[in-house]
């Protein structure tokens, strides 16, 4: 018996199944959702009184992207192994220091965090400008080196950005612990 992804293949060779597109599109719609919760959960963190509100909506986002994504077809093999390696170590280490920080070191936390997310996005860039499956997969869509080219400087921007927020969080980390005096550092010869 045929299944509607070799009626598919046959009408379009050379095209998505139509069961990976509808997965897609309901991956798209989990994202989106999750991005609106997003920017709810930011509205909400801005003022004292809707924190607790934002706050809900922050982690109501993340569930919903994190497990789009586990219910989705894009993990392959059902690597789901690699999820719990990455995920289940780096969720006990962020519990324990936040159970372990007391509410004078919050700050200090919160800028040792923003710095791992600017690591996160670093390597993210590093990772996808060098992957031989995006490479194809853009050459293979679009068929030119516009694109290509356009997703290069893209991902040099995240990059940049995600370096210079792992080095500033840092140094803010640093700053409010007392490890760095709070003077202001300026460079040898500015007058020039």
């Amino acid at each position: 018996m045929a299944t509607v992804d070799d009626v598919w293949s046959e009408a379009f060779p050379g095209e998505v199944p139509l069961s990976i597109q509808r997965d897609n599109l309901w991956l798209e719609v989990c994202y989106v959702g999750s991005a609106l919760l997003f920017i709810l959960a930011l509205r909400g963190l801005s003022h004292q009184e809707t924190a607790r509100m934002g706050n809900i909506y922050g982690s109501l986002g993340m569930l919903l992207a994190i497990g789009g994504v586990l219910a989705s077809d894009q993990l392959f093999g059902n690597a789901y192994w690699i999820f719990a390696v990455a995920c289940v170590p780096a969720a006990v280490i962020a519990v324990t220091g936040a159970l372990m920080v007391k509410m004078t070191g919050m700050p200090q936390m919160v800028g040792l965090l923003n710095a791992f997310g600017g690591l996160a996005a670093t390597l993210e860039g590093f990772a996808l400008f060098n992957d031989r499956y995006e490479d194809v997969r853009e050459e293979e869509l679009n068929k030119g080196n516009e694109i290509i080219v356009f997703q290069a400087i893209f991902y040099l921007l995240g990059v940049i950005v995600g370096i210079v927020t792992f080095t500033g969080s840092l140094v803010a980390c640093a700053k409010l612990s007392g490890f760095i005096k709070p003077r202001p550092r300026v460079l040898p010869g500015r007058a020039l």
